[in-house]
């Protein structure tokens, strides 16, 4: 996680961007993760306040089937 905000020590910013890395096993997490992200976003604390919810990428897991083991076995042997 990475929060950017203000300009100044001890005051109070005009913004903040706050970044998060959210990683998945697979796309059900993925969707209730980015609900979840949602519904915190939606959510005022301070009167006058908003937050919006912008996603920079939407990498799909890698799930877990017979094929990615496959791959990930040849992977090992390589290595």
């Amino acid at each position: 996680s990475l929060i950017k905000g203000g300009t100044v020590a001890n005051n109070i910013p005009d913004r903040c961007i706050f970044t998060v890395d959210i990683r998945v096993e697979n796309y059900a997490e993925m969707e209730e993760a980015e609900r979840f992200v949602r519904e915190v976003a939606d959510r005022c604390h301070v009167e006058g306040t908003s937050a919006t919810v912008n996603l920079v990428s939407k990498r799909p897991p890698m799930e877990r089937t017979p094929e990615t083991m496959d791959l990930f076995e040849k992977i090992n042997n390589v290595c």
